[in-house]
Parts: structure tokens; C-alpha cells; sequence
């Protein structure tokens, strides 16, 4: 008498057919992951829950200026007639478009016109969209705008560690120079790792989601106050925080205790935009500071990251 199989193996093609779903389910969602574009989460966060196509996409266009341009300073009063918060946010920063009305319903033509408006002053080219406005493209093409805009971003690194403790960092900027509103990032020092002589983890935690520094260069605390604010006419104003989009002047013997993060003035922030007039620094003071500092950025490619768009 022939031997009798149980059902379960005189019929494996079952069982593998059965599994081909959920392998193919797998697949997809770990192709998604793989996917996830840059700042996704913040771009899918930023979305109102109830908010029309007008408030969906000023919201995604706020939200691509935050993760690029940190502590960006309010440059006027916002256009007359808007209402709307983030299209009130857009106009005092120069990043809506003429004639927008926030009353409207969102065209085609309105959201081109709104990303290109992000990517100009960086001097990227707009990107060819969809044509389509539901909210899953709305995020899909913000995210394709942001990440273009990062592609072009020349970020430098200054870091500034104690002469006592070379582990210990007293002073995180950004040279923010290729941005219509050139100025040095400054990151609260205490939100970092200690360097322990390698420079990696700190560069690391500076930025946003959608950038961080490569290239640095790196000194101790007392060479950059003096490349910052060795010159006699030199002046420091506080431009915006991550806590207010305005600043002030910063008095005379507070210019170092604001380099460091350690002045009152900055109100709790963690990152803030400074500004500086006067004469600027010499081609002695940069010579000077290139001789003291370690960095990984040869001497003339510092004019890359030091240009204006």
C-alpha cells in the first residue's frame, strides 16, 4: 500500500503561495523605509490635520525653510490681507510668492510658483512637478524641493574648544554665507558630545534634518573672539533664535559670553543667528587663524564655502 502523505505535505505549493503576500508586504514596506525622504517626518508633521490644499501648502513650505535655514530672521511686515500663520511666516521672510491669497483654493500653477520661490535664492532650478494636489504629492514634492536646495548648501563648520580642555567645546557655529541672509549659526555647546580630539560626533549634532557640516574649521576659544571681534569697530548683533525671530545689539562686553552661548540674551535658545558689523575680519586675522586651527579644508576651496549666492 502506498505510503499516505498528511495535507500538509502532499501540497508545499500552498503554503508557499500562501507566504508570497506577505513576503511581497515586506518587501514593499522595506523599500518604503528605504525611500523615506529627507526630513519626511518634520514635512509629515507639519501638515494640519483638518487644513485646506492653500494651508497644506504653506505649512510644507514652512517647514522646508525651517529644516534649511535655522533661526532665520523676520525681514518685514507681512503682506496685506494674508490671515493664514504660515503663510503670514512665508511673506515676512520673503518666501511668498506675489498676489498669493491664502483665501483661495491651491492651483497647479500657485504651488510651482511657491517651491520655485524656495529655490531661487539658492540658485537651484525649479523642478518639474505632477500637476497633482492631494496631500501624499504635496509632501512628495516639498521633500524633492528641500532635498535640492540641501544638495547646494556649503555649510563650514567653526569650532572653538577650551585652551585648558581641548575636549571640551566652547564655541559650535556655522559660516551660513551661501543663503540670502548670510550670518554665523551659533549652537548651544552644551547640547554637543565632548570632541575627545575627534571632531565627527560634534559636527554630527550641528545642523537640522536637513543639513550638518562636513568641513571645519577647528581653534580654540581666544583665536575665534579674536578673528570674530579683533578688529576695534567690530559689533555683534543677535539677528533671531530658535525662540524669537528678532534680536538685539549685543553690548560690548557681552560679544564673547554670546559666541559661547553663555549670555542671558539668548533666552534659553538652542541655536541663534548672529550678525556683524564693522570692518570685518582682516586677511591677517584669517591667515592668522588658518596657522592656528586644524581643518579640513584647504585654503582656497575656504572661498566655496565663504561665497554668497
Amino acid at each position: 500500500m502506498p505510503r499516505t502523505l498528511p495535507p500538509h505535505a502532499a501540497r508545499p505549493w500552498r503554503r508557499a503561495r500562501t507566504l508570497l503576500p506577505v513576503l511581497f508586504a515586506l518587501l514593499i514596506t522595506s523599500g518604503t523605509a528605504l525611500a523615506q525622504q529627507l526630513c519626511e517626518p518634520e514635512l509629515r508633521a507639519a501638515v494640519p490635520a483638518a487644513g485646506t490644499d492653500t494651508e497644506i501648502a504653506t505649512a510644507l513650505a514652512r517647514a522646508v525653510v525651517e529644516a534649511i535655514e535655522p533661526a532665520l530672521p523676520r525681514g518685514r511686515e507681512a503682506s496685506n490681507g494674508l490671515v493664514e500663520p504660515n503663510a503670514r511666516w512665508l511673506s515676512e521672510r520673503h518666501f511668498l510668492p506675489g498676489g498669493w491669497k491664502d483665501s483661495e483654493p491651491l492651483t497647479p500653477q500657485a504651488w510651482a510658483s511657491l517651491l520655485a520661490g524656495l529655490q531661487a535664492p539658492y540658485k537651484v532650478k525649479p523642478l518639474e512637478l505632477s500637476g497633482n494636489l492631494d496631500t501624499e504629492t504635496l509632501i512628495h514634492e516639498a521633500g524633492l524641493t528641500l532635498e535640492s536646495i540641501a544638495d547646494s548648501l556649503r555649510p563650514l563648520a567653526m569650532i572653538a574648544t577650551s585652551k585648558h580642555d581641548r575636549s571640551r567645546v566652547e564655541l559650535a557655529g556655522v559660516a551660513w554665507n551661501w543663503t540670502p541672509w548670510p550670518r554665523l549659526l551659533l549652537f548651544d555647546p552644551e547640547n554637543l558630545p565632548a570632541s575627545q580630539g575627534d571632531l565627527e560626533g560634534v559636527l554630527a549634532s550641528i545642523g537640522t534634518c536637513a543639513w550638518q557640516p562636513t568641513a571645519y574649521v577647528s581653534t580654540n576659544s581666544a583665536a575665534a573672539a579674536d578673528y570674530y571681534l579683533g578688529s576695534a569697530d567690530a559689533s555683534a548683533t543677535i539677528l533671531a533664535t530658535d525662540r524669537s525671530p528678532t534680536g538685539a545689539v549685543v553690548p560690548k562686553e557681552l560679544e564673547e559670553a554670546v559666541l559661547t552661548f553663555k549670555a542671558d540674551l539668548l533666552g534659553g535658545a538652542s541655536v541663534a543667528a548672529i550678525g556683524f558689523e564693522g570692518s570685518g575680519p582682516s586677511v591677517g586675522q584669517l591667515t592668522g587663524l588658518l596657522f592656528r586651527a586644524r581643518t579640513n579644508v584647504g585654503m582656497f576651496d575656504l572661498l566655496y564655502y565663504l561665497a554668497l549666492p
